[in-house]
């Protein structure tokens, strides 16, 4: 946080999951998909999943992040 302003976009450059495979445990379900950043209202973690639609995850455990398999980032 800068001034009460969370920078998402610079936090998303930063965070190891951005642009990697990510698998994470949200309760009692496992989600897989590529990490595309976060939300910048909630800071939820973004996942984009193997249908092209994107989930926001603002309470769950990653337990999985493939940095050997990063991709470029998207916008």
């Amino acid at each position: 946080l800068r001034g009460g302003r969370f920078d998402s976009a610079g936090w998303s450059t930063r965070q190891r999951t951005t642009g990697a495979r990510v698998t994470v445990q949200a309760g009692d379900e496992v989600v897989a998909g590529l990490g595309v950043g976060v939300d910048p209202a909630s800071g939820a973690l973004l996942l984009e999943l193997g249908d092209g639609t994107v989930r926001a995850f603002d309470s769950a455990e990653v337990v999985s992040c493939r940095l050997r398999e990063r991709l470029p980032a998207r916008p």
